[in-house]
Parts: C-alpha cells; sequence; structure tokens
C-alpha cells in the first residue's frame, strides 16, 4: 500500500535548474538524531561566512541569533547521541531520567561527564578537552532561550550582560567545540565493537586490560614475582580500591585468549595446530610458487602492485596453472579436515580485515566457516588455496589471537 505524501506550496519539489535544491527527508533520507545535529553544527559557519564574504554588516545583528540558536540546538543533539550510546557500552544508567526530553546543556553535560568517567578513561579525557567551550554555552543560554526570545518567561531581558557577540570570535571557538563533538561520537562509534567482546570490568577497559596483562608478566612466574608489594604498585598504577578489584580483572585475563598470551600462556586454534599449517603452507607454496619469486616474499601487503598485468599471462601457462590446481587439490583436500579447514579460513578472514577483528571474535567466526565447510569442503579448500596472500594474513590472524609460540614452530614469525 502506498504511504500518503503531504506537499503543499511551501513544502514540495523544485524541479528544471533548482532540482539539485531539492532535500531528502524524513523516510527519504533516513535521517536520524546525528544528521539533525550536523545540519545545525554547520549552519553557524556557513551564515557567518556568507556575512563576511559578501559585506553584509547590516546583517550581523539579525543573523546573531539564528547562528547562535543553531549552535547551541546542535550541541544539545548531539549529548544526547553521545550519551545514549556511551551509557549503552557498559550498559550504565544514566543519572538524568528521559534524556530525549531534556533540554538543559548543563544537566546533559553533568551526565555525560559522569558516564565518561564510569565507561571508559579514553571516554573522559576526550570529553574533559571540550568542558569550557560547553560551560560557555551554558553561562549564556542553558535552557534554549537567550537566542529564540528577547525577554524570558519572567519578562527577563535576554543578554543584558553580554552586548555584544562577535560573530567570527564565535566561530573560532565554536569550530574547536563541534570538532571535540565529533571526536566523542567517532570514540564511542570505534568502542561499539571493543566493548561487544565482553572484555572489561567495572573498573578496566578491554585496553587497560592489555596493559595490566604486560605488567603482571608470565603467569608461570606468579608465584615468586607477584609480590604483594608489586600488587600494591599494581593497585595504585590502576586507581584499584580493593584486591578483589584486581582479582577480578586477572580473572578476566586468564580466560582470554589474547590477553592469557601476554602473561605467557598460549591458547591453542580449535582444531589447527603446527602440522596444519605447515601442511597447508607446502600446498599453497605447490599453487603459487612462481609468484613467489617473482614477489621474493611471500608477506607482502597484497595491496601493493604486483607487477604482473593480464598481458604476461600465457595461454598455455594459464592452463598448467588450472592442471596443476586440480592435483594439488587432488593431493591435499583429502589431508584437511572440515575443521581444519574451517580453521585456516577462519584465519585467512581475520587476517584480512584485522583492524575489524578482535581474538573474541575467533569463536563465533570459526562456526560460522565449520558450517560452510560442512556445507561444502571442495569450496572450503578453493578459497583458502586461491588466495594469494593466504600466508600474509595467515601471519597477520595468529598475531591478532597471542598465537606467538604456534607462529614460530610453523614459521610465520611476527
Amino acid at each position: 500500500m502506498e504511504k500518503e505524501t503531504i506537499f503543499n506550496n511551501t513544502f514540495g519539489l523544485g524541479n528544471g535548474r533548482f532540482d539539485w535544491l531539492n532535500a531528502c527527508v524524513g523516510t527519504n533520507g533516513f535521517p536520524d538524531s546525528l544528521t539533525y545535529a550536523e545540519g545545525y553544527l554547520r549552519t553557524p559557519e556557513i551564515l557567518t561566512d556568507y556575512i563576511y564574504k559578501n559585506n553584509k554588516r547590516g546583517e550581523v545583528d539579525l543573523l546573531v541569533y539564528p547562528i547562535a540558536y543553531s549552535a547551541r540546538h546542535g550541541i544539545e543533539l548531539s549529548l544526547k547521541t553521545i550519551l545514549i550510546d556511551m551509557a549503552d557500552l557498559r550498559g550504565l544508567a544514566i543519572s538524568v531520567p528521559d534524556v530525549t526530553k531534556i533540554h538543559s546543556i548543563k544537566k546533559l553535560w553533568d551526565a555525560t561527564i559522569d558516564v565518561a568517567e564510569r565507561t571508559d578513561i579514553r571516554l573522559f579525557h576526550i570529553t574533559k578537552k571540550i568542558e569550557p567551550y560547553i560551560l560557555d554555552f551554558v553561562a549564556i543560554d542553558d535552557t534554549a532561550q537567550t537566542f529564540r526570545y528577547p525577554e524570558s518567561n519572567v519578562g527577563a531581558t535576554h543578554l543584558e550582560k553580554t552586548p555584544i557577540i562577535n560573530l567570527v570570535r564565535f566561530v573560532v571557538y565554536f569550530k574547536k567545540l563541534t570538532e571535540g563533538l565529533r571526536e566523542i561520537i567517532k570514540l564511542t562509534l570505534n568502542l561499539k565493537d571493543e566493548y561487544k567482546t565482553g572484555t572489561y570490568t567495572d573498573k578496566f577497559s578491554r585496553r587497560d586490560l592489555i596493559k595490566l596483562s604486560k605488567a603482571l608478566g608470565n603467569k608461570n612466574e606468579w608465584v615468586t614475582t607477584l609480590t604483594v608489594k608489586k600488587k600494591e604498585f599494581i593497585k595504585k598504577k590502576f586507581n584499584l580500591n580493593s584486591n578483589k578489584q584486581l582479582i577480578k580483572a586477572i580473572d578476566k585475563i586468564v580466560v582470554n585468549r589474547y590477553l592469557s598470551s601476554l602473561i605467557g600462556v598460549e591458547f591453542p586454534l580449535k582444531h589447527s595446530g603446527k602440522n596444519t599449517l605447515l601442511r597447508f603452507k607446502k600446498a599453497w607454496y605447490t599453487l603459487h610458487i612462481k609468484d613467489v619469486m617473482k614477489k621474493n616474499s611471500v608477506f607482502l601487503d597484497p595491496l601493493q602492485d604486483s607487477g604482473i598485468s593480464l598481458s604476461d599471462i600465457r595461454a598455455e601457462d594459464f592452463l598448467d596453472y588450472l592442471r596443476l590446481k586440480m592435483r594439488i587439490t587432488t593431493t591435499y583436500l583429502p589431508l584437511f579436515s572440515e575443521e581444519e579447514l574451517a580453521d585456516l579460513t577462519t584465519l585467512i578472514i581475520m587476517g584480512r580485515q584485522s583492524n575489524q577483528y578482535y581474538a573474541e571474535d575467533y569463536e563465533r567466526e570459526f562456526e560460522r566457516n565449520l558450517r560452510d565447510a560442512q556445507q561444502d569442503k571442495n569450496e572450503a579448500f578453493r578459497y583458502i588455496i586461491d588466495n594469494t596472500a593466504a600466508l600474509y594474513y595467515i601471519r597477520k590472524a595468529l598475531k591478532l589471537l597471542g598465537c606467538k609460540q604456534l607462529s614460530v614452530e610453523s614459521h610465520f614469525n611476527y
């Protein structure tokens, strides 16, 4: 059923040379709060730039109100989104009820600082950086009245104590604020995947746990090295109030694949060890030896130019390649179990996108690839053997998973 649309004289389509000014809104543009906020945040600089470049001196006293109001409203919308998204990282309660209905920047900011401090030191530091600029707006227009009406609801004249606002000065400092807001939004978004791993405690983020793991040293030596004095030093360094908080963090470390590798405990892959990796390497070399000789390394970045073009490949060479590939498949495919193929596929996928994966994703990714291998074993083998950067990706994945000893044993040293 077609949805009802509402167009009228004022709100409707333009055509001809003005059709590029048709704005996509509502379900046509799928805007969210940040889309709205970004529009308001950009308006002050655009309007001020218009006044300056066109020498509109007579417009300054008029446009100061929409300029400042747009800035203030952009801040409010940004803080609401930041606050909700930041609290979601750890599932924290927000100190103010019904965030969407609050219009006080001070209340929103106080709640944001509180959540940032309880969530992650990275968020807290980046948030505190813009506090002076936020407080400038709190002092002048906390509740979105000052730049909308000339008087307050009790009849007091707005801006009586601030009779002059220089627009260039305003925009310069407002840009510092907007840059900070965007940094907070970006960091919060980046941290979503990190916190989805579940690798954190009430006192430690995943990054903090990595630092703690390195500070703890080799687990086999804790009996002699993890003394009371060292524990007290660690507690002071990480601002811990009790041994319980330290124990809770250590419990997280010892069951985590990557963190355990930092204390000298290496988790094995689910179904692949040294022999599997060496067997695959042998099969891969057999198929790709000519390319390896030209590149002079199997560990070069696959995105670099290989120096080979289609014109360099002769028909007989291609047919030889297909015959070789068939022989390799016939010889090596039976030597790999479906579980081993799933492991190798997982390593290649995680290594290829190592900046998008965490070690905690390994088990889930393995199970997905195992289902694919069980459905079509030939295709699973084809995927890994055809990949010209397979060994490069496997090495990156082994590093991501903390498999240092395995990488040495199978000659994937990183």
